[in-house]
């Protein structure tokens, strides 16, 4: 129980049809051949034991201090793979996931990737081993891969809700919402209330547009220790914008904004979370300006003020304005995938459906990131099917 409660959020008591795949499950991730050899392990063994589980622990709930933490737990062990293969991939497991919440540069993948092969060729008779290798691959855009490895590491263990929630990932964003559902039903039965399943249920519902069950859902994984920051900013605000609690997202941005005061860009997201109140939108959209206006005296060419001035101007209809402002912006030859996302945001406000597309490719391209097909501010064209098919990635060629 011990372990199954280090394991799962679920207590052990709470699932005893699974009891058995449980233990079992345990076991083959650990590398041992039966029960007893938990047991007896040496006191060295079941300390690098206990230490690798808390870091698997650690990585399943996808907070960033979790994660360091889970990176920095296995680097002793991941210096002596032969004694203990796992390490390398829970060390490039965690490597992946912080980059994927952009606490890490891309070009940490690199290293993520070698550290996977070198677990893969100690043992890919793992199954943890062979889930990691599935985890790096999303964070590189492997989604083949993702796919190959959830299959090998299944076959090798069948009770996995992490498998089948990054079977449920990868599923969505190849666009088939009927084999991303089937996967996370697979999760939902086995790990009902782990963080990352109550967050991808939410996720589907708000992908489907259910706005008010997708809030409801977010708020669930955060109690349940999901990443809040991570998923308030990301998911859960847009949710709230959209479906039926916009004065909970007035709160969130006001008490993040009396912490930053010249924050320009909060001031922005203030005036949009009020919605159709236009006279109190219309206070913060005039303060983003005004902060807007002194950044840029500064630094004329300040990319993220010229952004949120651009924005600005779209929202209190100025439209001409805007688009000259973003003019400026599109001289800059070093825009980041975040830039071109507020590119495309801007063209969709100002109302050019077609430029407002192809900003966003460039965006997907570079970087593939579902938080910001839900982004309020693609209002306009989120149905458009020439929008939702931008997101839709190949699941049968690797992805640069």
């Amino acid at each position: 129980n011990m372990l199954v409660n280090r394991r799962f959020k679920t207590p052990a008591a709470g699932i005893d049809q699974y009891r058995s795949q449980v233990i079992l499950a345990l076991i083959q991730d650990v590398g041992l051949d039966a029960v007893p050899d938990l047991v007896l392990l040496p006191a060295a063994e079941g300390s690098a034991l206990l230490a690798y589980l808390d870091a698997r622990t650690l990585l399943e709930r996808e907070e960033i201090a979790a994660l360091d933490s889970a990176r920095s737990r296995m680097a002793g062990l991941a210096d002596s793979a032969a004694d203990f293969p796992a390490a390398r991939a829970v060390r490039a497991e965690a490597i992946a996931r912080l980059v994927r919440f952009g606490s890490l540069p891309d070009a940490a993948l690199a290293l993520a990737v070698g550290m996977v092969q070198d677990a893969l060729k100690d043992d890919a008779t793992r199954p943890d081993v062979q889930r990691s290798a599935a985890v790096v691959a999303l964070a590189s855009r492997r989604y083949a891969t993702v796919i190959t490895a959830v299959e090998r590491s299944l076959a090798l263990n069948s009770f996995q809700p992490e498998c089948h929630r990054l079977m449920a990932e990868v599923q969505l964003i190849g666009g088939d919402l009927s084999a991303a559902a089937t996967a996370l039903d697979q999760a939902v039965a086995m790990d009902p209330q782990n963080p990352r399943t109550l967050f991808l249920q939410g996720l589907m519902a708000h992908w489907n547009g259910d706005n008010p069950t997708a809030a409801k859902i977010y708020e669930q994984s955060i109690a349940a220790g999901g990443n809040s920051a991570f998923i308030t900013s990301s998911f859960l605000a847009s949710a709230w914008l959209r479906g039926t609690r916009p004065n909970a997202l007035v709160n969130y941005y006001r008490s993040r904004s009396e912490w930053s005061p010249d924050d320009f860009r909060l001031q922005y997201l203030l005036g949009r979370a009020f919605a159709e109140q236009l006279d109190s939108a219309q206070v913060h959209f005039d303060a983003g300006l005004a902060l807007t206006k002194v950044a840029l005296e500064r630094d004329p060419s300040n990319v993220s003020a010229l952004l949120t001035q651009s924005l600005l101007l779209a929202r209190v209809g100025k439209f001409t304005d805007a688009e000259a402002s973003l003019g400026t912006v599109l001289q800059s030859k070093e825009l980041t995938p975040s830039q071109w996302y507020r590119v495309a945001n801007v063209y969709t406000l100002i109302q050019k459906k077609d430029e407002a597309l192809k900003a966003l490719k460039v965006a997907v391209d570079r970087r593939y990131d579902l938080a910001e097909a839900l982004n309020p501010d693609f209002g306009s064209i989120m149905d458009d099917p020439a929008f939702r098919a931008l997101f839709v990635r190949s699941m049968t060629e690797a992805q640069p």
